[in-house]
């Protein structure tokens, strides 16, 4: 039987073109791979974050001194409207005289209520703002912990990610005279106290 030789020519070709042979890596779905698309989703996380980060600085820049102002107008109507509210009830001695101020009272209720519900509806979103990031922040934190992963690009981002975090802290700061969260309500209630105590001393 006669030898049949493989031309040097196919075979060189052949060699040739294994470097370029295309194979679907493992976790390969739809020409993508998973590690491409966790790296990109934490890119994508942190590059939102810097740009939340970017918005309410603005909104502090921009609306600051409207901000104090509200702030400032719900603590003068809340000391002011108790203050006639109790004035009332004190200064209607008989029952009559109680029945003829009882709209004026349950006006100056109805007010001390509507300016309760606008200081709690200014500073509540800004306090869940800054508890859904404390969350995130911990979150990250588990997750770097956690981590198994081999990719040194993934552990990096999760980094990068958590110092933004740490280094950018979303608050919404007026000027940077006060932090709006639920400490503000609990402060303003006792200054409204406060003032309210000091004016029937006087």
């Amino acid at each position: 039987m006669m030898n049949k030789k493989v031309p040097l020519k196919s075979v060189n070709n052949l060699i040739d073109t294994i470097g370029f042979i295309k194979t679907k890596p493992r976790g390969y779905i739809q020409g993508v791979t998973l590690q491409t698309r966790e790296t990109t989703s934490i890119r994508c996380l942190a590059l939102s974050y810097s740009e939340i980060c970017g918005v309410v600085k603005e909104i502090d820049e921009s609306f600051g001194f409207i901000i104090l102002l509200l702030l400032g107008s719900f603590l003068f109507h809340l000391v002011i409207t108790p203050y006639n509210l109790i004035e009332s009830l004190s200064d209607a001695s008989t029952m009559a005289q109680l029945s003829k101020i009882y709209e004026s009272v349950c006006l100056q209720f109805a007010w001390c209520v509507f300016h309760t519900g606008n200081l709690i509806v200014t500073v509540e979103p800004c306090h869940r703002t800054i508890t859904e990031v404390a969350k995130i922040k911990e979150l990250v934190s588990k997750l770097m912990r956690s981590s198994t992963t081999t990719h040194d690009h993934d552990v990096n981002d999760l980094n990068l990610f958590y110092k933004h975090l740490l280094l950018r802290e979303v608050c919404y700061a007026p000027l940077q005279v006060c932090t709006l969260n639920r400490a503000l309500v609990a402060t303003i209630m006792g200054n409204i106290t406060t003032y309210l105590v000091v004016l029937f001393q006087m």
